[in-house]
């Protein structure tokens, strides 16, 4: 039996590398013909999947993290390519729960990445943009690109975070053009919101970033200030494309001022990674991630891979932590941690080895 896995990460318990190791260790141990590849759709783990290309090493740069304060974070600079992942930079598991906050989260230090490897020589920048603990509309990261903003009072010094959107009068973007006028820029989500409304990302996101009924109001009201003047300045219509929604409105500002592609996550790392390949040699392949839910069929890997494995006829097994028990056509078998293996808080406790346990379930 040949079997191939490529599971994301069980968002804040185990990363798709360590599956991916897990995994491998527990099946070849058991004298199966086993393959794995460590994924990401854009958010989590999105430069641990690009590292495996080969000759990638990471760049480690000191920035402002979601709440401002300094943290160490890294990027992939290779052949003047470089690769970024925002969930390093600004991302929800950086802060303690009980401090989410959108109103006061920036991205202002994925602008300071972006920024170092532009200094460093890339000339061409692929940014994996899941897992955001922001709804700044990407303006922290513009302000450390050289975008100046201003409001009534003049030149705003502070970094600029969601709650501040509405104070913006007007904004010059000239150095941002002269410091990226020779930079392409390609955007890898697995989230194609446009930026408002009830699709957008205030409503739909934000509550998972702490925002209250209220604060989600307020958001949403930010957003739409900074929208329209963006729109109106720069002569465009850009927040109801797919994908301007994405991390708090990071794809808008990709979009509008720096004219990044946006792509689908998997199917970037479906290519990047020569997946299809790998299906095809195996009779069985193994999809996952944290839950099993509706949105799983939005843009999520283990939909893009099981797909591109029924496009072959393989059998697809899906590994997850959660399930909402949904019927479908792409996996032959779902197998699932809570309740089956371990209680919710045990899976979170020791999830190595509920995983393990898991895999003892798994018919091969």
């Amino acid at each position: 039996m040949k079997v191939f896995a490529a599971i994301d990460s069980f968002k804040g318990t185990i990363s798709s590398l360590e599956i991916s190791n897990i995994i491998y260790n527990y099946y070849n141990n058991k004298n199966v013909n086993i393959k794995t590849k460590a994924i990401s759709d854009g958010g989590e783990g999105f430069l641990d999947a690009i590292k495996q290309k080969g000759n990638k090493v990471y760049k480690y740069v000191k920035v402002s993290g979601p709440l401002n304060d300094q943290i160490k974070t890294k990027y992939i600079l290779n052949n003047k390519k470089a690769y970024v992942e925002l969930s390093l930079v600004s991302g929800i598991n950086l802060i303690e729960k009980e401090k989410l906050n959108p109103l006061k989260t920036s991205t202002y230090g994925l602008g300071e990445v972006i920024k170092d490897a532009i200094i460093n020589g890339a000339k061409q920048i692929i940014v994996g943009i899941g897992g955001s603990a922001t709804n700044d509309g990407g303006v922290g990261m513009l302000q450390a690109l050289s975008v100046k903003f201003y409001d009534k009072e003049g030149l705003i010094k502070s970094k600029i975070s969601g709650g501040m959107l509405n104070d913006i009068t007007h904004f010059d973007a000239r150095d941002l053009y002269i410091l990226t006028r020779d930079i392409k820029f390609k955007v890898a989500t697995d989230v194609f919101n446009p930026l408002l409304g009830e699709k957008g990302c205030s409503y739909v996101y934000a509550k998972q970033k702490g925002a209250t009924d209220n604060v989600i109001q307020k958001l949403e009201e930010n957003m739409t200030s900074y929208a329209n003047l963006v729109e109106k300045t720069l002569n465009g219509n850009y927040k109801d494309k797919k994908g301007a929604g994405a991390a708090g409105g990071v794809g808008f500002a990709f979009m509008c001022f720096l004219k990044a592609k946006v792509v689908s996550g998997i199917k970037y790392i479906i290519n990047e990674l020569n997946i299809e390949k790998n299906i095809k040699e195996a009779d069985l392949v193994l999809v996952g991630e944290g839950k099993f839910d509706k949105q799983t069929f939005f843009g999520k890997a283990p939909v893009g891979i099981a797909k591109l494995a029924k496009k072959h006829n393989k059998k697809v097994y899906g590994l997850f932590a959660l399930s909402d028990n949904i019927e479908n056509e792409l996996f032959d078998k779902v197998y699932t941690i809570v309740p089956n293996v371990s209680s919710l808080s045990e899976s979170i406790k020791d999830p190595i080895n509920s995983f393990k346990k898991l895999l003892d379930r798994v018919e091969i």
